[in-house]
């Protein structure tokens, strides 16, 4: 989640990031001050990333359409896949 933070930043208020773990512990984490955060820190009306269930071997299960993203950040995840082939098929496909 710390990465989506720095890159909502980034994209400013007219940009969206959108977080993915397979965990519903780090999405709480994640979640815990978004709304917060895109208000008081970045300043923006509205928020401007949200956070979805998934694994990064099937994004199109998590809702993400075919390029759709103009980025995709992975911290420590592509390497503890098993299916690292699977990963850069997804990530192809979104961009």
């Amino acid at each position: 989640g710390r990465d989506c933070y720095v890159a909502a930043q980034l994209v400013g208020e007219k940009g969206f990031v959108t977080g993915i773990d397979m965990t519903d512990e780090q999405l709480a984490v994640a979640n815990k001050y978004l709304e917060s955060f895109t208000k008081d820190v970045c300043k923006y009306s509205k928020p401007n990333m949200r956070f979805i269930k998934g694994e990064i071997e099937n994004l199109s299960a998590a809702g993400i359409p075919d390029d759709s993203q103009d980025l995709v950040i992975s911290n420590c995840v592509i390497n503890l896949s098993p299916d690292k082939a699977a990963v850069l098929r997804e990530v192809y496909r979104v961009l």
